[in-house]
C-alpha cells in the first residue's frame, strides 16, 4: 500500500460537529456525499429542497473534510519525517521518538501562530478604518475650497511611465536639472503598493452565494457549531461592500483607489483563513479574483443557489457599450489628448493613438447602422453579429490593432481614471466661470465609473475565442432633445460560459453546486462541464424533511367545465379559456386556508386575465372569499405589498367578513419567485398557470439556442434518449428551472406543509415531469378531471384540518 492509500480519507458515519443530533437521514446521506466527493476530487451537483438545513449539512460536511484534511497533513510530514530519519539507519529509537515529538509540537506552534496572525490582521484592518474615517473627516473641512485654486496636472498623467524620462540622453544636463527630472518622475509615479510578506497559506474552503444577506445567514448556521470557535473566517464583498469607510460607501463613483489598503489587509487574512466567504462575482471574475489575491490552487469551492449560476456567468461576462458612453470616452480622450499630447512617452502616445482609432471606428459603425435602419433598408431595429464581422466591418487598421495589448495598456496606465478626472475638472473651471454651467456639473466626488472603462469592459471581451460569443445591435428611442439621433446599444452577449468556469473547476481541488431546485441538471453537463472525463462529475439529490402527508402536488388537466387547461402562448386571449380559469381558483379557494400564491408566466398575461376578470365579474368574487393583491413592478413597493398581504392573513380587519386569508397574484421569474419564503400560514397552497417558455422571437435567445445546437454536433454528441435536440432542450430547461424557484417559495421547514398545484396539461408528460424537483416528481397525481383535482386537494385539506385540530 502507498503512502497515499495508507493517508486517504474514509467517510465517516457520524458527523459530530452537526448541532443537533440525530441528523436527518437526508442530512446525514449529504454530508457523506460531499465528504466524499471532496475527497475524490469531484465536481458535486446537489440538491437540497430548502427547510432541510442545506447551508447547515454543507458546512459541517465540507469543515468535517477540512479539519481531517488538516490531521492528515500533519500525519503525512510526520511519516515523511519518520521514513527520512529511520532511512539513516544509525538513529537509536529514543532520538527518532523525541525528533517526532519535537516535529509536532512545531507543528501546533505553527498552528498557533496562526490564529495570532489572523487575529493581527484583522486588528490592522480594524485600524485602517479609523484611520481612513478620520482622514475623511480632516478632507472634508477643505474640500469646499474654490477650483480656482489650481491643481497639479500632473498627476493626470498616465502611470508606468507616463512621461519621457532621463536617460543617457540628459547626461548632458546639470546636476539640478536632473535632480528636478528625478523628484518629477517621482511624483508622477504610481502610488507604491505595500508589500505584503509571503503569508503561510494553508487548504481552505470558498463558500460562494448570490447575496450578502444569504452569506450573513451562512456565518450565522456556522455559529451553530462546534467549528465557530476554531474555523478561521474571512468574510468577503465586493469593493463597494469593503470599502473603508461609510463616506465613500455612499457615493456613487468607482471605489479601487479608495479601497487598496484594504485589500491588502483582506490579502492577508484570506491567505492563513480556513473558511472564506464571498459573493458570486468576487468567485466567476478573474479579474476580482486576481484583484484580491484569491488562489483556488487545490481549494475546495462550494457554491450555494447555483441554480442560475449559468446565467450568472453570462452576465456577468455580457458586456453593454451605448453610443453615447463611446461620444463621451472620445470627447473626454480629445480634451485630454490637446492638454497633454506633448507630454507623452512614445509608448503612451502610440497606445493612445491605436485607442483614438479604435473609438472612432465604433462611432462610424454605430452612425453608418443608425442610417441604414433610418433609412428604411432594413425591415428591424436589431441584429445580431458574429465577432469577427463586427471587426471586420469597423476597417482594416482596427483588425492590425491587437486588442489585448490596448487591454492591458489601459489596466496598467489607469489612463480611464487619469482620463475622466481631468476633463471632470475642466468642467467644473467651465462652472466656476458660468454659473448656468454649475447645475450640469457634479462634483468630482460623486461622479460614475468613467466611460471608457465601459469602453475597456467592451474591448476586452471583444478579444474572446470568435465563436464563444455574439454582437447584439440594437436601436433605443433617446431622451434627448426632439431630433437628436437614436441611442445605439452595443452589447457582446457571451454564449459559452464553459471557459470561463473552466478556470476554477481546473484549479480547485473539488468544485460543489448547491441549491433547493437544481433540476433539470442537463444544461450543466451539456453547458458548463462537457469537458470532464467519465466519473469525474456527481449528483445528489435528496426527499424533503417533511412528512409525506404534509405535501399534495397536484397536476389539473381539465378545468370545471371540462376544458382542456393548456395555457399556450396563442391561448391567452381566449376569454373563455381566462372565464374557466377563475372559476377554477374560486372552487380552490373554497378548500384552501389562510394564504394562496398564484404564480402566472408573465406580467402581460397577468395584466390580461386580471382585466377579464374584473370586466366579468370574477375578481369580485375572488375579494369576496380572500383579500387579493398583486405584485407590483416597481421593486419598491414590493416589501409594502407582502407586509399587507401577511397582515391580511394574520389580522383581519373584519373578523366578522366572509373573507379567509389572501390571495397574491405573482409573476414567474419577477421579484416575488425567487428569495423569498412564504412560511406557514402565507402559502398553504402554490398554483402555477402555464409554463413560463420565454419569448421564441428574442433574437438573443435564438442566438443561444443556435450555439448549444451546433456545438451538440461539433462533438459529434447524441441527445440522450426521450431529449430534444440541444437548443430546444435549453428552452425547456429555462423554462422549467423558473417554475422549480417558484414552486419552491412553499414547504420552509420540516412543520411546514402545502399543496402545489401545476395548472397546465403538459406538467403531467413525461419529459416535463422529470424535470421538477426529485421531492415533488415522486408525490404528482396528474388529474384527469376537475372533480379528481377537487377531491384530491379537498381529502389533503381536511387532514391537515383535522391534524391541527388534534
Amino acid at each position: 500500500m502507498s503512502s497515499e492509500e495508507a493517508l486517504a480519507l474514509s467517510t465517516p458515519d457520524t458527523f459530530p460537529a452537526f448541532p443537533y443530533d440525530p441528523p436527518y437521514t437526508i442530512q446525514l446521506d449529504l454530508m457523506r456525499h460531499l465528504y466524499a466527493s471532496i475527497e475524490g476530487k469531484k465536481v458535486s451537483i446537489l440538491e437540497s429542497p430548502t427547510g432541510t438545513g442545506k447551508t447547515l449539512s454543507l458546512l459541517c460536511g465540507a469543515i468535517t473534510w477540512l479539519k481531517d484534511e488538516q490531521t492528515r497533513s500533519k500525519k503525512g510530514q510526520l511519516a515523511a519525517l519518520e521514513e527520512s530519519l529511520r532511512g539513516d539507519g544509525n538513529e537509536p529509537a529514543w532520538v527518532l521518538k523525541q525528533s517526532l515529538e519535537l516535529h509536532r509540537r512545531e507543528l501546533e506552534a505553527a498552528e498557533e501562530a496562526l490564529q495570532e496572525r489572523l487575529e493581527a490582521a484583522r486588528r490592522k484592518e480594524e485600524a485602517l478604518r479609523r484611520k481612513e474615517k478620520g482622514h475623511v473627516r480632516k478632507k472634508q473641512k477643505t474640500t469646499h475650497k474654490s477650483v480656482s485654486d489650481d491643481e497639479d496636472d500632473d498627476v493626470f498623467l498616465p502611470d508606468g511611465g507616463a512621461v519621457v524620462q532621463p536617460d543617457d540622453d540628459f547626461k548632458h544636463l546639470s546636476a539640478d536639472v536632473r535632480e528636478l527630472l528625478r523628484k518629477y518622475e517621482a511624483r508622477n509615479a504610481p502610488p507604491p503598493v505595500e508589500v505584503v510578506d509571503n503569508e503561510p497559506t494553508c487548504t481552505k474552503i470558498f463558500y460562494a452565494s448570490r447575496t450578502h444577506t444569504q452569506l450573513s445567514q451562512t456565518i450565522s448556521e456556522l455559529q451553530k457549531t462546534s467549528f465557530k470557535t476554531n474555523t478561521r473566517t474571512v468574510p468577503l464583498g465586493s469593493r463597494k461592500n469593503l470599502c473603508i469607510n461609510s463616506e465613500l460607501r455612499s457615493k456613487a463613483g468607482d471605489l479601487d483607489e479608495a479601497c487598496r489598503e484594504l485589500m491588502n489587509g483582506r490579502q492577508e487574512a484570506i491567505a492563513q483563513a480556513e473558511l472564506v466567504t464571498l459573493p458570486y462575482n468576487l468567485l466567476l471574475q478573474k479579474n476580482s479574483r486576481e484583484a484580491l489575491g484569491i488562489d483556488l490552487t487545490d481549494q475546495v469551492v462550494v457554491i450555494d443557489e447555483a441554480h442560475n449560476l449559468i446565467d450568472t456567468i453570462l452576465s456577468i461576462h455580457t458586456v453593454p457599450l451605448s453610443s453615447s458612453t463611446l461620444r463621451a470616452s472620445l470627447s473626454q480622450l480629445k480634451i485630454y489628448l490637446a492638454k497633454f499630447r506633448s507630454r507623452f512617452s512614445p509608448k503612451n502616445a502610440l497606445h493612445l493613438r491605436r485607442l483614438v482609432l479604435v473609438l472612432t471606428a465604433i462611432e462610424k459603425f454605430c452612425s453608418e447602422w443608425t442610417s441604414k435602419h433610418d433609412n428604411g433598408k432594413t425591415s428591424t431595429n436589431e441584429e445580431m453579429l458574429k465577432v469577427e464581422d463586427f471587426v471586420s466591418a469597423l476597417g482594416s487598421q482596427v483588425q492590425e490593432i491587437n486588442l489585448l495589448e490596448v487591454d492591458q495598456y489601459l489596466r496598467e496606465s489607469r489612463i480611464a481614471r487619469k482620463i475622466s478626472g481631468y476633463c471632470d475638472k475642466v468642467a467644473e473651471k467651465e462652472a466656476a466661470k458660468d454659473e448656468s454651467k454649475s447645475k450640469f456639473v457634479t462634483s468630482r466626488g460623486n461622479r460614475g465609473t468613467p466611460p471608457l472603462h465601459a469602453v475597456e469592459s467592451f474591448l476586452l471581451a471583444l478579444t474572446n475565442p470568435s465563436s464563444d460569443g455574439r454582437i447584439f445591435v440594437s436601436s433605443v428611442s433617446s431622451n434627448s432633445a426632439p431630433g437628436t439621433p437614436p441611442v445605439v446599444q452595443l452589447k457582446y452577449q457571451l454564449l459559452n460560459p464553459a471557459d470561463h468556469f473552466r478556470d476554477v473547476v481546473s484549479a480547485a481541488r473539488s468544485v460543489v453546486l448547491a441549491g433547493g431546485t437544481m433540476q433539470p441538471i442537463s444544461d450543466f453537463e451539456s453547458q458548463l462541464f462537457r469537458y470532464l472525463a467519465e466519473g469525474q462529475m456527481n449528483f445528489f439529490g435528496c426527499g424533503h424533511v417533511i412528512p409525506k402527508g404534509n405535501l399534495k402536488c397536484v397536476v389539473v388537466e381539465k378545468g370545471p367545465r371540462g376544458g382542456d387547461m393548456t395555457f399556450r402562448f396563442e391561448q391567452r386571449g381566449d376569454t373563455r379559456l381566462m372565464a374557466e380559469l377563475g372559476q377554477l381558483i374560486m372552487n380552490f379557494l373554497n378548500l384552501i386556508p389562510d394564504g394562496v400564491v398564484v404564480f402566472f408566466p408573465s406580467y402581460s398575461f397577468l395584466n390580461s386575465v386580471k382585466k377579464i376578470w374584473d370586466d366579468s365579474g370574477v375578481m369580485d368574487t375572488l375579494r369576496s372569499k380572500k383579500a387579493v393583491f398583486f405584485e407590483p413592478q416597481d421593486a419598491g413597493e414590493v416589501e409594502t405589498v407582502l407586509r399587507e398581504y401577511a397582515e391580511a392573513i394574520r389580522c383581519p380587519k373584519d373578523p366578522a367578513s366572509k373573507q379567509t386569508g389572501a390571495l397574491l397574484f405573482a409573476v414567474v421569474g419577477a421579484k416575488l419567485s425567487e428569495g423569498l419564503n412564504f412560511t406557514d400560514e402565507l402559502a398553504r397552497a402554490v398554483v402555477l398557470v402555464g409554463l413560463p417558455f420565454a419569448n421564441l422571437g428574442s433574437v438573443e435567445l435564438k442566438e443561444r439556442m443556435k450555439y448549444v445546437t451546433e456545438l451538440e454536433k461539433q462533438q459529434e454528441s447524441k441527445s440522450k434518449p426521450g431529449l430534444r435536440d440541444a437548443g430546444q432542450e435549453l428552452y425547456e430547461n429555462l423554462c422549467m428551472k423558473a417554475v422549480n424557484q417558484s414552486i419552491g417559495r412553499a414547504i420552509r421547514h420540516r412543520a411546514d406543509w402545502a399543496g402545489l398545484i401545476l395548472v397546465d396539461s403538459r406538467y403531467s408528460t413525461p419529459r416535463i415531469k422529470a424535470k421538477l424537483p426529485k421531492w415533488i416528481g415522486e408525490e404528482i397525481v396528474a388529474a384527469k378531471t376537475f372533480g379528481q383535482a377537487v377531491k384530491e386537494l379537498g381529502s389533503f385539506y381536511r387532514e391537515r384540518k383535522s391534524s391541527a385540530i388534534g
